[in-house]
Order: C-alpha cells, then sequence, then structure tokens
C-alpha cells in the first residue's frame, strides 16, 4: 500500500505500507514492513521498518529490524521485538480479505 497523501486513523496490512514522499499518517500502522519517506506521528508496529532518507517517525515503534538512513529522522521511544514475536507479528493483525485495509481515511490520492 503506498500513502501519498493524508491519512488519519489506523493503517493495517499484512504486508508493506509506503508511505510516500508526500504522504503523512497520524495515527497507527501495523504492517510487517513500513517505509516511511514521509511523516509519521503515532506509533508503528512492523518485523521491519525503514525510514527513508526524507523520512521522519514522531512516535512509538515496535519493530524486528530498524533502518535509518542519512537524513531520515527518529523522535521517539523505540522497543525491539523477540525473534519469535516477529514471526508472530502477522497473527496481531486484524484479518482482512484483502491485502490491505485502511481506517478513517482523509485526503488520501
Amino acid at each position: 500500500m503506498l500513502i501519498d497523501g493524508v491519512v488519519e486513523g489506523q493503517v493495517y496490512s499484512q504486508h508493506e505500507v509506503i508511505i510516500g514522499l508526500s504522504g503523512s499518517v497520524i495515527g497507527q500502522i501495523n504492517a510487517q514492513k513500513v517505509y516511511i519517506n514521509g511523516i509519521l506521528k503515532g506509533s508503528v508496529s512492523a518485523q521491519e521498518v525503514e525510514v527513508l532518507c526524507q523520512g521522519q517517525l514522531y512516535g512509538d515503534l515496535l519493530s524486528g529490524d530498524l533502518i535509518i538512513e542519512k537524513g531520515g529522522r527518529f523522535l521517539g521511544n523505540s522497543h525491539g521485538l523477540e525473534a519469535e514475536a516477529t514471526e508472530d507479528l502477522a497473527k496481531l493483525l486484524p484479518h482482512v480479505n484483502q491485502d490491505t485495509e485502511v481506517q478513517d481515511e482523509k485526503d488520501s490520492k
């Protein structure tokens, strides 16, 4: 799922969420992988989180792997996932019929 607009609320994906350069999420993201090149204000739970060179993450992070590229920003709290919890992260996500579901979407492209 690619977010290039503004989303307020919760974003769930059993795969990956990409916040594009013009994307902004205010709320919570739960996914297997999250790539941030825009702005996330809130919390993220994922097996892998990558803050790209223009990405900004403000809030709480629960992740097995965290990568911050040069220029990327992270201000908040970080908690690691144990190996078993990382493997079971998908079980924490809500069961959805499609690959992704967005709740409370606002001004998203």
